[in-house]
């Protein structure tokens, strides 16, 4: 009786097939390999920095105002007075000394950036409206659109509640998730834009993500959601 192993596809996995593949001889096992999730819909900030020097010079003084403003990401007075000082550096500076001075007010405006993103990594969910709060520009990698998908504690300890928007008919919903962010374990895809997953460790935190898959093909991988279980 021949025997299937469910395995995770590594490097190693594929080479052992492809040999047993190419050997021609009877196999007594069948190597079933499982893809794992590496493509994660990410949202990544931009400065959106023009080209022309006086450009420049308005455009970082209209992140400095959004960013002291902002109520998503809190930047000190200090870091927008120092980030202040070097736009105004900038902005008089001559041609021998506009280089530098355009360094030291882009590093300056990449660090408050940097702040953002590690805002918007820990709360993806709300991730464009962080970078909006900051008047930065966005883009995403690893999906076609940005799918919308919301998980929360059910009132049974170590259950979640996964919800999607609908895709009309003819679709189908997968939902994974991991205890780590590496290893992803799925769950039976459904037909509905809600699912359920139990017996999940109280106090850890929890990762997930969901695809839409409509008679178009898959519509894109969610963003990763974290959530500490309870």
């Amino acid at each position: 009786m021949k025997t299937k192993r469910y395995l995770t596809s590594t490097k190693t996995r594929r080479s052992i097939v492809r040999k047993s593949y190419k050997s021609g001889k009877k196999q007594k096992k069948i190597l079933i390999l499982l893809s794992t999730t590496t493509v994660i819909h990410t949202v990544i900030g931009l400065l959106k920095m023009p080209r022309t020097v006086a450009a420049k010079g308005v455009r970082a003084s209209e992140i400095s105002r959004a960013v002291a403003a902002s109520t998503r990401v809190t930047t000190s007075a200090a870091v927008i007075t120092a980030l202040n000082q070097k736009i105004n550096t900038y902005t008089k500076a001559t041609p021998k000394t506009r280089p530098a001075a355009e360094l030291a007010m882009m590093k300056a405006l990449n660090s408050i950036l940097r702040n953002y993103q590690t805002t918007a990594d820990n709360d993806p969910e709300n991730a464009l409206d962080i970078f909006a709060s900051g008047t930065f520009g966005t883009k995403g990698y690893g999906g076609r659109t940005q799918q919308e998908f919301k998980v929360k504690n059910s009132t049974v300890t170590g259950s979640v509640t996964l919800v999607a928007k609908g895709g009309g008919n003819y679709c189908c919903h997968v939902w994974k998730y991991s205890l780590d962010g590496e290893n992803w374990n799925w769950i039976m895809p459904t037909i509905k834009a809600k699912a359920t997953i139990e017996d999940l460790p109280e106090g850890q935190t929890v990762y997930f993500t969901h695809e839409l898959v409509t008679g178009k093909g898959p519509q894109g991988v969610s963003q990763i959601f974290k959530l500490v279980i309870g």
